[in-house]
């Protein structure tokens, strides 16, 4: 540039500079439009956030916020607090809110929420806790939204079948995969077992052992499919699957694959369906993945197995 002629120069600078002042009022214009945006409200509190990751939980709003384009906002309420003090929190963080959304802990909140601002489009992420078929949050919910509150739960023969599936992977060599059931269900169970047919054969389905007991060091891999505080009290032996919400910083070293069907994983697929009009509904977790562990299988190819009840005799 210090060999330009001066006019050439100053038509560069010139150019530079209106380039410059365009880039500048693109990102004011996109951030305006973005501010403007009604924000999209999680309700949630201090207990759950300090398990699941402060650091994790920030950057979870951040993309989401990106991928929403739309601010996302956290309704901090304390574990014991009652419906109407959940309906005052989820107000405070937004006066007129795209959607609101309640962990079923809240589920009262939410009926009182939706009580008091009828207009809003609400919904309740019930997890694991209670089934579409199980669920009963009241009248409201067979009235959509706005004006009713949508249900969503998690997917759970999904995720057992991938489960079983990462099962089959970790256990490529003899000695048994153990299930520590808790209440699995007979169908949760089918379909963990069609999991493991599909990436491992029919002959590896004879070596899995349902137990509620211990993880002995010679079994090839464990799929905890009950509660996960056991891990608390004593660490495994052998790499397993796990189906929590936890920080993966927090949990033993030999986790492998974690499922989290918590609020943050799940609200952008009960988004969608909201916006849709499909009001009732099940999100599987989403999966993550020690790449140390796991026969190079990746979180985006978990995602991708789609269970089809019926494929395996189990």
């Amino acid at each position: 540039m210090a060999n330009l002629p001066e006019k050439p120069r100053i038509l560069f600078t010139r150019r530079f500079v209106r380039a410059l002042s365009a880039v500048f009022c693109g990102l004011v214009v996109v951030a305006a439009v973005f501010f403007s945006r009604r924000p999209v409200v999680l309700v949630t509190d201090s207990a759950f956030t300090a398990l699941y990751g402060e650091q994790r939980t920030m950057m979870k709003k951040i993309r989401l916020s990106a991928l929403f384009f739309r601010q996302v906002k956290t309704a901090f309420v304390t574990e014991s607090a009652g419906p109407d003090l959940v309906s005052l929190a989820a107000r405070m963080a937004s006066a007129r809110p795209y959607a609101v959304f309640f962990p079923y802990r809240y589920r009262d909140g939410a009926l009182r929420y939706i009580g008091d601002y009828p207009d809003a489009s609400v919904a309740v992420l019930a997890g694991r806790e209670k089934t579409l078929e199980t669920a009963s949050p009241g009248p409201a919910v067979s009235a959509g939204a706005p004006g009713g509150l949508a249900w969503y739960s998690t997917d759970t023969l999904t995720d057992f079948y991938r489960g079983g599936f990462c099962a089959g992977l970790l256990a490529v060599s003899s000695g048994e995969i153990l299930v520590q059931a808790g209440t699995v269900s007979a169908e949760q169970r089918s379909a963990l077992l069609q999991g493991v047919e599909e990436s491992a054969g029919p002959r590896a389905v004879s070596r899995v052992r349902f137990t509620n007991g211990d993880f002995p060091e010679e079994a090839a891999c464990a799929v905890v499919a009950g509660g996960g505080e056991v891990f608390f009290k004593r660490e495994p032996a052998v790499p397993f699957i796990l189906y929590s919400w936890l920080d993966p910083a927090i949990v033993p070293a030999e986790a492998a694959v974690i499922f989290s069907d918590s609020p943050w994983e799940t609200v952008p697929e009960a988004l969608k369906l909201l916006e849709k009009g499909q009001f009732q509904g099940i999100i599987p977790s989403v999966p993550w993945v020690s790449g140390s562990k796991t026969a190079g299988i990746s979180a985006g190819q978990i995602k991708r197995l789609n269970f089809s009840p019926g494929i395996g005799d189990n």
